[in-house]
């Protein structure tokens, strides 16, 4: 299941590039340590119209190794993804924060997460309201993964190594997208598809940033 879901979330969660000229990049690392919590929701209308993909990654602490000094560096990580085939809109929306309440038992048997995080693809916005919950419902096992995400002139990738219990998700997650036809309220919560709640991460991020 967790080699499932990590590759599920490694597909999601990756984003084409466009090729072009060389630019000037600054590139800062990070360590990232401590506990950990994964997860997927997806969403969708009732008239089949819209779907929608949300994905939520927390690393306890995140600790400068090296280049440039980045204040307020995420410890939680959110990415949207909303495509409606009625419309032919289509959003990938990435933003964290460092500002959220979190809950991690000791046996890792649940968690939870609370925040609000901006996301956004450089032009557009939106806040992102998450009360998000994680119920273990697997035994303790080793995990790898790799995460990447693009913000504007920001590219973010972690890998890291942990110990996880697969985990049920639930709770709330909710925004309001800038689309078309005007400010539009989106639960993107409808489906859970299930998570990993870690510990004992050992893992790194590299943030480049063209200049």
């Amino acid at each position: 299941m967790i080699h499932k879901l990590l590759s599920r979330t490694i597909v999601l969660s990756i984003l084409v590039i466009a090729g072009g000229a060389a630019q000037a990049a600054t590139v800062t690392h990070f360590k990232l340590t401590d506990h950990s919590l994964i997860g997927n929701w997806e969403g969708a209308s009732d008239d089949g119209c819209f779907v929608s993909q949300t994905l939520i990654t927390f690393a306890e602490s995140v600790t400068h190794v090296d280049g440039a000094i980045i204040v307020g560096e995420p410890t939680t990580l959110v990415e949207v993804d909303y495509a409606n085939s009625c419309t032919g809109e289509f959003l990938s929306l990435t933003g964290g924060t460092t500002n959220q309440t979190v809950s991690i038992g000791g046996d890792l048997s649940s968690a939870s997460l609370s925040a609000v995080v901006t996301v956004t693809d450089g032009t557009s916005s939106a806040d992102v309201t998450i009360n998000a919950t994680w119920t273990a419902n697997g035994d303790l096992q080793n995990a790898k993964g790799h995460f990447r995400t693009t913000d504007g002139n920001t590219t973010t990738m972690d890998k890291f190594d942990d110990v996880v219990r697969p985990a049920a998700t639930g709770g709330t997650i909710t925004t309001t997208l800038p689309l078309a036809a005007g400010p539009t309220f989106v639960q993107l919560d409808r489906f859970p598809e299930g998570g990993t709640i870690g510990k004992d991460m050992n893992g790194e991020r590299t943030v480049t940033k063209k200049h």
